[in-house]
């Protein structure tokens, strides 16, 4: 059959990983990158299992660290786009 290749990709690259979300890397001209998942409203640093950046309904939830991902407990809650705990 013409235009089909025999051939496939030597690797195929996944960026989303972590809950579904697009893994942000190689962003700089040298290749390195923040390694940071994108959730939308913020980032997620799986390194350190923090956000970068405070969650903006931070007010709301006084005695949780605003930087935390789901209330630091991502086993009983889910946050889809970061913005929520």
């Amino acid at each position: 059959m013409s235009g089909i290749s025999a051939k496939a990709e030597s690797t195929l690259v996944n960026k989303y990983k972590y809950n579904g979300k697009e893994l942000q890397s190689n962003e700089f001209s040298d290749g390195s990158g923040l390694e940071l998942f994108d959730y939308g409203a913020r980032m997620y640093d799986a390194q350190i299992g923090r956000m970068p950046t405070q969650d903006r309904y931070a007010h709301a939830f006084s005695s949780i660290n605003p930087y935390h991902y789901c209330a630091n407990n991502p086993i009983s809650y889910v946050d889809v786009n970061g913005d929520y705990i």
